[in-house]
């Protein structure tokens, strides 16, 4: 009787078992392909790619320097595109794995999946770490279609990968080919021609900060734009080599002719780039209303692009010139000069890239208007001229030529005045050793600074005066610097002086600095202005300004308290 029972519990323990090696066998959570979870060992470094699809040719891709396809035909191929490729085959995680043994449970074959004849065989190797070429087959959409089945060969697992990988893999000859029709940035360009049927080339060479041609200076952004343009072009579809079983292995004078791209008819562009290698590209016939043909990647293929391409070159002569009175960049222009009647303002770049006038007083510029007026001037053009009255001179540069401009077109509103800083004077409040304020019809009122007692006191004062330290700090605060609200006149002429009351001023501050070579400094304040502040200039030779009336009430705070 203990037997039999033994028998039985045998019996059960069996069934258990093959219950439980089924229910782990099939329900167990996914086996991962690779110890990483990634669907393949693709190669670190791969530089052979080939694409097969049952019946057709297979794409054949190699890299050495760059990228090329070599099957079905030889072409330049687009990096990007393949690497995105490599990258999606790479880093493919399988969202979900199906072994042998359950392949086997489930009565199901590799075929199933479309594995066996595979739509679509990623080969990727020729890695340069000497690791093996691995192959991936893709098969049948999934019943959702959001994922494909796919094997890594020798794996012995089906997977379910993203579409999205298959996507990427899925891709023709053409698809991997470049399209740009000049692969590098408009600013890698040194130099370039153009040649035009039965004209002699037009060389651009880049100098500084502008470009030159045989003829002249030529409009720097019209260049670059044009060089842009090109850089940004892509082709729209290609001609030749396509891989059709006829066709010749080079480009032929009767195939180029044919296309409108033999030399006789072409309209082609040089570049010459920083990196050593000449590019070519040439623009031929039309192929339709929108797009003419081109030989591109220096003969390399003969491609469809956008007629307005073409158009662009046809109008380089034209576009391109520059006939300005001065054709030069900002950034190259160190001086100029507008002479309007008896005034020339001359101004001049100082190291620190600051705008400092020469002439007709040595004073700090206003930056602002400085830059805006000479934008202006290198944005003349020949119809800009100027004569008789409406006549200003322009020079850019020193001892340039000058050229008569319309100072309507050139100024408008603007005045040179406004050239000028409106900054008056600027004093270091810790260089001043002496004030002297003298108000009209009054004696002056003189204070010194020691140094050794750090404070102020008269200098000659009546009674029992002494020095007041709050006033004097803001008579100091108001000289650093001492703004003006506006420049009525570049330099004070002797007329100029009496006009606005500054022959005899209101008020003169005499400010003496200490340090070797600085000299006594004297702020005039003269008559009221129209905006209820007062005319003020510096040492009766400097322009002439406006000053607040806020701050002449600073600068006529006494020096002195009882």
């Amino acid at each position: 009787m203990s037997n039999a029972r033994a028998i039985l519990w045998l019996l059960v323990g069996s069934i258990a078992a093959g219950v439980a090696y089924f229910v782990v066998g099939v329900y167990a959570p996914e086996a991962r392909v690779q110890a990483d979870g990634r669907l393949a060992a693709v190669p670190a470094d791969p530089a052979r790619l080939v694409v097969s699809r049952v019946g057709e040719p297979a794409t054949v891709l190699e890299r050495d320097a760059e990228w090329r396809i070599v099957s079905p035909y030889a072409a330049r191929a687009d990096a990007q595109t393949v690497l995105r490729l490599v990258d999606a085959v790479s880093f493919a995680e399988p969202e979900d794995v199906i072994s042998e043994a359950e392949l086997l449970k489930l009565g199901r074959e590799r075929s199933d999946f479309g594995l066996e004849t595979p739509r679509l065989v990623v080969m990727l190797g020729g890695a340069g770490d000497g690791s093996n070429p691995v192959s991936v087959s893709f098969g049948v959409d999934t019943p959702s279609s959001n994922g494909v089945y796919a094997a890594a060969e020798g794996s012995g697992f089906v997977c379910v990968v993203p579409a999205a990988v298959f996507a990427a893999a899925d891709l023709s000859a053409e698809a991997f080919r470049a399209r740009a029709v000049f692969p590098l940035g408009a600013e890698s360009v040194a130099s370039f021609d153009v040649k035009r049927p039965g004209e002699q080339p037009l060389s651009f060479e880049r100098g500084g900060s502008g470009w030159k041609t045989q003829e002249g200076q030529s409009a720097a952004d019209k260049v670059d734009a044009f060089l842009t343009l090109l850089s940004a072009a892509e082709a729209k579809s290609f001609v030749w080599p396509v891989g059709s079983s006829n066709e010749a292995a080079s480009v032929s004078a009767s195939l180029l002719s044919g296309y409108g791209l033999d030399p006789d008819s072409a309209i082609t562009v040089s570049l010459r780039c920083g990196d050593g290698e000449d590019r070519r590209v040439s623009f031929g016939a039309a192929a339709d209303d929108a797009s003419v043909y081109a030989l591109v990647q220096n003969g390399g293929a003969v491609v469809t692009v956008d007629a307005a391409l073409r158009d662009a070159v046809l109008q380089v002569p034209a576009k391109l010139s520059d006939s300005r009175p001065f054709p030069l960049e900002a950034s190259a222009v160190a001086a100029f000069a507008v002479a309007d009647g008896d005034v020339t303002c001359a101004l001049a770049r100082e190291q620190d890239g600051a705008w400092r006038l020469e002439s007709p007083v040595a004073a700090p510029a206003d930056a602002k208007a400085a830059e805006a007026l000479l934008h202006r001037i290198l944005a003349l053009s020949a119809a800009d001229a100027g004569d008789g009255g409406d006549a200003v001179s322009v020079s850019v540069g020193t001892n340039a030529e000058a050229v008569a401009v319309s100072r309507r077109r050139l100024l408008g509103t603007t005045r040179l005045e406004d050239l000028r800083s409106r900054e008056v004077i600027a004093v270091d409040p810790a260089l001043v050793t002496r004030l002297v304020a003298t108000l009209a019809g009054q004696k002056p009122v003189s204070v010194v600074y020691s140094r050794e007692r750090t404070a102020w006191s008269p200098e000659s004062a009546e009674g029992n005066a002494v020095a007041d330290e709050a006033a004097i700090a803001k008579v100091l605060t108001a000289l650093n610097p001492l703004r003006a609200s506006g420049v009525v006149a570049l330099k004070a002429s002797a007329a100029d002086l009496g006009r606005y009351g500054l022959d005899r001023p209101a008020l003169t501050l005499a400010v003496d600095r200490g340090g070797e070579g600085l000299v006594r400094r004297n702020v005039l304040v003269g008559g009221k202005a129209p905006d209820g502040g007062r005319y003020a200039t510096v040492g009766s030779a400097d322009a002439i300004f406006t000053i607040p009336r806020e701050t002449v009430k600073l600068l006529s705070l006494s020096l002195l308290r009882k």
